[in-house]
C-alpha cells in the first residue's frame, strides 16, 4: 500500500487546458484487494497564477540584468539570492562558480574581506540602509573600487524580508584621491 499523487494536462474539446491534480492512497478491501481511493482537483487557475508569476519574475530579472550596474539581491542573513548579469560580467565569474554565501568571498579583494564582511553583518543588524567602498574583482585580473549601496525591503511589520545591494565603479575617483594624497604627502615632505 502507498500513496500516489501526480499532475495531468487534459485538453478539452474546446481546445482549453485543464490541470488537474490526483491524490490517492492504496487501501485493502475487506476481501484484501488492493483498490486506490482519492480525488482530484482542478488547478487551472493556480497554474495559470504560477505561469504568471514566473512570467513576471522573468521580466523583472531581464529588466535588471539590461541595468548597467551591479544588482544583489540578499536573504536577511546576507546570503545572496539573486546577482545580475552584470556582477558576473563585471566580476568574470560565472554563476555556477558562486554559491549563495560566497558571492563577497569571491570578488572581495583579500585585505579587504574582513573589513567589509564585518560593516556588512553591523549595517544588516540594523533596519537602515548603509555603504561602503571596497575593491571588487574585475574581469578576474584586477581589483577595482566600488561604492556599494545596501536597502533594506521590510514587511508590514517592520521585518526586514531582503536587502538590495547595488554597486557603482568609484575607481577613477578612488585612484584620483589616492594620488591626490601621495602628492601632498610628497609636497609636505620637499618642504
Amino acid at each position: 500500500a502507498g500513496y500516489f499523487e501526480s499532475g495531468y494536462r487534459f485538453l478539452m474539446p474546446d481546445q482549453s487546458v485543464k490541470h488537474i491534480h490526483l491524490f490517492a492512497q492504496a487501501t485493502r478491501d475487506k476481501y484484501g484487494r488492493l483498490e486506490y481511493v482519492g480525488a482530484a482537483q482542478d488547478v487551472t487557475d493556480q497554474e495559470r497564477l504560477l505561469q504568471k508569476l514566473r512570467q513576471s519574475e522573468q521580466d523583472l530579472r531581464t529588466t535588471i540584468d539590461t541595468i548597467r550596474q551591479i544588482i544583489l539581491v540578499l536573504a536577511p542573513d546576507g546570503t545572496t539570492l539573486y546577482a545580475n548579469q552584470v556582477a558576473f560580467d563585471f566580476s568574470g565569474l560565472a554563476a555556477n562558480e558562486v554559491d549563495g554565501q560566497g558571492f563577497m568571498e569571491s570578488v572581495c579583494h583579500p585585505d579587504e574581506l574582513d573589513r567589509v564582511l564585518h560593516l556588512r553583518r553591523e549595517g544588516m543588524s540594523g533596519k537602515v540602509p548603509f555603504e561602503t567602498e571596497t575593491r571588487v574583482l574585475f574581469k578576474r585580473t584586477q581589483y577595482r573600487w566600488v561604492l556599494l549601496q545596501y536597502n533594506p525591503l521590510k514587511d508590514e511589520n517592520g521585518q526586514i524580508i531582503r536587502w538590495y545591494a547595488k554597486a557603482t565603479d568609484v575607481d577613477h575617483r578612488k585612484k584620483a584621491e589616492q594620488a591626490l594624497r601621495f602628492s601632498e604627502r610628497n609636497l609636505s615632505l620637499m618642504i
